[in-house]
């Protein structure tokens, strides 16, 4: 029987210095049926050059060369859509970013977790990873989900990053299907997690298979010292706009999902509920003691349930 392929769709943005290192990484995958479909974003420094070169002398590498020149520039939301639209053929697909590091198996793993299931349901398996420093030493991973990953915990906590996930067809077609209008203000890998959750099935790995390369001035939710952690959930959650885009993103799906029947009684529900910013005292209380924890981390946690007691 033959290995189902895989289109890993990487874009790119003036990404000269990593690249060559992470073009390396992904044609030492051990999987033996895959290719690499790359879009250049408008670069300006020698990205495209690296493509050129690495598509001469690979043939699993696809450049695209439409987006090359500043004219082509149209954000990485609307580059991965792109990707998504054109890579159809494959029966997998995977996000890939321009400055990170696969570690060989994570194509073949991913593959392995999917295949067997129910091909006709958006599939979606995210693989934990390392945060590294701009020389790939690593510095701790990010905090692993709590048990079965459902709808709601999609919403308010990135539970893998673009990089570290996997797709099946039905999950491109429906995110290809539905990604007009409302629903394309949401980041290509949110709402991939977003519908497999909402649709069919999150397989989460707790296996980290790459290494992402932070960069200076980084802080993260799961690895920051706690003082730039409390400031940055202040600063975002609560005195920023994270959670009028959390509730743009639950009223964008409700528009699309809200009444469909291939979604559970339990999700609509839940989009009803946080999607609303202005609420009854009833909706308010529902909310507030929401009796699923919808964060791992308790501080995250923590400025979540703050943010719904002051009405964000």
């Amino acid at each position: 029987m033959d290995n189902p392929s895989v289109n890993i769709l990487l874009s790119t943005y003036n990404g000269e210095r990593h690249l060559a290192c992470q073009l390396d990484s992904l044609l030492a995958q051990d999987y033996p049926n895959f290719a690499v479909h790359v879009r250049d974003d408008g670069s300006s420094d020698g990205t495209v050059a690296i493509l050129r070169r690495f598509a001469a002398a690979s043939s699993r590498i696809v450049f695209h060369e439409d987006g090359c020149g500043v004219t082509g520039n149209i954000g990485y939301k609307r580059s991965f859509r792109k990707l998504l639209e054109r890579c159809g053929d494959a029966d997998f697909f995977a996000f890939c970013d321009q400055d990170d590091f696969w570690l060989p198996a994570k194509v073949s793993r991913g593959v392995a977790a999917l295949e067997g299931r129910d091909a006709s349901r958006p599939l979606l398996y995210a693989s934990s990873f390392r945060y590294c420093d701009a020389d790939l030493t690593p510095e701790g991973s990010p905090p692993a989900p709590r048990g079965e990953i459902r709808f709601p915990d999609t919403v308010f906590f990135t539970a893998a990053f673009g990089f570290s996930i996997l797709g099946n067809r039905a999950l491109r077609d429906e995110v290809v299907g539905k990604g007009t209008g409302a629903l394309d203000e949401i980041p290509h890998d949110c709402l991939c997690e977003n519908l497999a959750a909402l649709l069919g099935e999150y397989i989460y790995d707790p296996e980290p298979l790459a290494l992402y390369r932070r960069h200076a001035g980084t802080v993260t939710y799961s690895t920051g010292s706690r003082f730039s952690l409390v400031r940055k959930w202040l600063a975002n959650d609560i005195f920023g706009r994270t959670m009028d885009v959390y509730r743009g993103y639950v009223t964008a799906l409700h528009g699309v999902y809200g009444g469909s029947e291939a979604v559970s009684a339990a999700d609509r529900r839940f989009m009803d509920l946080f999607r609303q910013r202005r609420v009854t005292p009833c909706v308010y209380l529902r909310r507030l003691f929401y009796p699923r924890r919808l964060r791992p981390t308790r501080g995250g946690e923590l400025a979540l349930r703050i943010c719904f007691a002051l009405s964000r």
